[in-house]
């Protein structure tokens, strides 16, 4: 088999900076909005769930609004109970003032919401965890290719 040539792998990392670290920065940037976007859903979004759960608002007779949540300030519960969103499809509301949890859906609203996730602080630090295995990836990915490209294939005698 010493005629058969395996590609390249150079391929990879020939971007600006390299493709290597492209892909490694773009997942890194991808884990960091999703930790946002899940603390995002159970802290806020979570939060107003518990506490209609715990004010029994489970018909529209109990319903609340918003100010007697303490979430009248709060522009992510606001942008979250917009018709047709898909919070709305846990959260009712007759009249757009008025929000409950119909009984039917509120066991399924108290599993999905019943843990608070991780705080700001947890965040935090998965983000400062992701960032070090990012750099590290980005430095070393290169260079393992680097190997594996001359174990396999390139300028070796």
């Amino acid at each position: 088999m010493a005629g058969l040539e395996l590609p390249s792998f150079s391929f990879l990392y020939e971007y600006g900076g390299t493709s290597v670290e492209l892909i490694v920065w773009s997942l890194f940037l991808g884990i960091v909005l999703a930790s946002v976007g899940v603390m995002y859903n159970k802290q806020i979004l979570g939060g107003f769930v518990r506490l209609l759960l715990a004010r029994k608002a489970l018909s529209p007779e109990s319903a609340l609004t918003l100010e007697e949540a303490g979430y009248g300030k709060n522009p992510f519960v606001r942008f979250s109970l917009r018709k047709k969103s898909t919070f709305r499809k846990i959260v009712a509301s007759d009249d757009e003032l008025h929000f409950y949890i119909p009984e039917e859906k509120a066991l399924h609203a108290s599993c999905m919401y019943e843990a608070k996730g991780n705080g700001l602080m947890g965040i935090l630090i998965a983000i400062v965890m992701f960032a070090i295995v990012a750099f590290l990836s980005a430095m070393l990915l290169p260079l393992l290719l680097d190997l594996i490209g001359s174990m396999f294939g390139g300028g070796g005698a």
